[in-house]
């Protein structure tokens, strides 16, 4: 019983803990201080059986976060439209979950992508 639940608890910690410092998703809001992005895949990584529901993660920009179109080249916020597929980079590994609070996420770059 003891040996049991320290495999539990090993594999907890490596499977349980695992941090992403990227995640892609389309853009479905576009506002001033924070875009609303489809980051389900994310919430989703690594589980079978996954149910058919949808997760957001509201994505903050400040003024330190770097808008890249395709080419790689720097655009601004205001060309981000709804629908367009984004790579969103973070300032850190953040472990983004279904817990609401996991889904808010600091951007430092964020990237559009092509179809």
């Amino acid at each position: 019983m003891r040996y049991a639940l320290i495999l539990i608890t090993i594999n907890m910690l490596l499977f349980g803990c695992s941090s992403t410092t990227f995640f892609e998703g389309e853009l479905l809001e576009n506002k001033k201080v924070h875009l609303i992005v489809d980051c389900s895949d994310e919430v989703n990584r690594g589980e079978n059986n996954v149910k058919d529901l949808g997760y957001l993660c509201k994505v903050v920009v400040t003024v330190k976060t770097v808008f890249l179109n395709e080419n790689s080249e720097k655009i601004n916020s205001e060309q981000l439209q709804n629908g367009a597929n984004l790579k969103i980079v973070l300032y850190g590994p953040s472990k983004i979950s279904k817990n609401v609070e996991s889904r808010e996420v600091e951007a430092k770059e964020i990237h559009m992508l092509t179809d």
